[in-house]
């Protein structure tokens, strides 16, 4: 409530002037006047139809005036300025309608807000907010699709390891050293042998099974290529050697304490399903890679993976598929 109505005289006992309804409308009065405007304006119905437009009051048809629903409210919603909540507490220590007509309107906001209906409406709101936030969520997995663990076979991974150092190491222009295939599982079952030219004039390549014993052996070659003429054995480890012949002697490579040059051949019916799967596809493919890399031909599954990227098709699988296939084969 206000300050005591009785501590201020009446001092109106004409209308209210031009000037005072406009220091009333600019909050520009003390609080005597206040009270005494307040108290002409129930007492004079002329002034309350001249103020009830600016100051939130209203009449009845018995020319009664009240507080209007507008001043009501904002009092409920505690927003009223300090002019009408001063005039309202002056009128409602005399209304008892507006008393009662505001005790209604507190008490149905107090309900409205703690309702089992509103209390609904905020856990629906919670529950939209996680359905909204899962929907983003899985939006961002969907931009960045998650691809399948690669079923490497372990052989391929172990001859590579095997190898890593006969692969890595530096290597002496002059000297003999086994080129290709080392340390991987070839599709060819007439692979494609390479070595380097060690200055020397004829060579030699033999490859064993792996109880040591020859399987295939090369003509003398003056080259630093062979290619056996009919298919080496399939799902088996094979090593093979080159010797280099001159007039002072011979050499061969690998030996001891070098790492052997070991290889895999695919059997034969996965490398029907990849000479099959390599006419169907448009290359690159990602589904060759992904059949290169399963069969565990690394070598080629990189190839096919890397084109497929710089060809900006299935970049972002293509990715994720090559960096499984190079952790295999760092």
């Amino acid at each position: 409530m206000g300050p005591n109505r009785r501590l201020y005289p009446q001092v109106m006992s004409e209308h209210l002037s031009s000037e005072q309804f406009d220091r009333l409308r600019r909050n520009d009065a003390g609080a005597a006047e206040l009270f005494a405007w307040g108290d002409h304006l129930q007492a004079c119905s002329e002034c309350a139809r001249a103020a009830s437009g600016d100051r939130g009051l209203s009449f009845d048809s018995d020319e009664n005036a009240h507080l209007d629903f507008d001043l009501l409210h904002a009092l409920v919603e505690d927003r009223a300025d300090a002019i009408d909540r001063e005039i309202a507490d002056t009128h409602l220590e005399d209304c008892a309608t507006c008393r009662a007509e505001l005790a209604d309107l507190r008490l149905f906001a107090k309900r409205e807000w703690t309702s089992p209906w509103r209390r609904w409406l905020v856990a629906a709101a919670a529950v939209l907010a996680l359905i909204v936030t899962g929907a983003v969520m899985l939006t961002a997995r969907r931009e960045t699709p998650q691809v399948a663990t690669l079923n490497i076979p372990p052989i391929a991974v172990e001859l590579h390891a095997y190898t890593r150092e006969l692969r890595g190491r530096v290597r002496d222009a002059s000297a003999l050293e086994p080129l290709s295939p080392i340390g991987r599982i070839v599709v060819e079952d007439r692979p494609v042998f390479e070595w380097t030219a060690s200055g020397r004039s004829r060579y030699v390549v033999e490859v064993f099974d792996e109880q040591y014993q020859p399987i295939a052996t090369s003509p003398r070659l003056a080259t630093t290529r062979w290619t056996p003429p009919y298919p080496l054995p399939s799902a088996r480890v094979l090593t093979w050697q080159v010797t280099a012949f001159d007039h002072s002697g011979s050499i061969t490579a690998p030996r001891p304490p070098s790492a052997e040059a070991r290889f895999f051949i695919l059997d034969r019916d996965r490398a029907r399903s990849i000479r099959s799967l390599e006419a169907q596809e448009s290359r690159p493919a990602l589904s060759l890679g992904i059949a290169y890399a399963e069969s565990g031909a690394l070598a080629e599954a990189q190839q096919e993976l890397s084109a497929l990227i710089a060809a900006n098709r299935e970049v972002e699988r293509g990715r994720q598929y090559l960096e499984q296939v190079q952790r295999a084969s760092p």
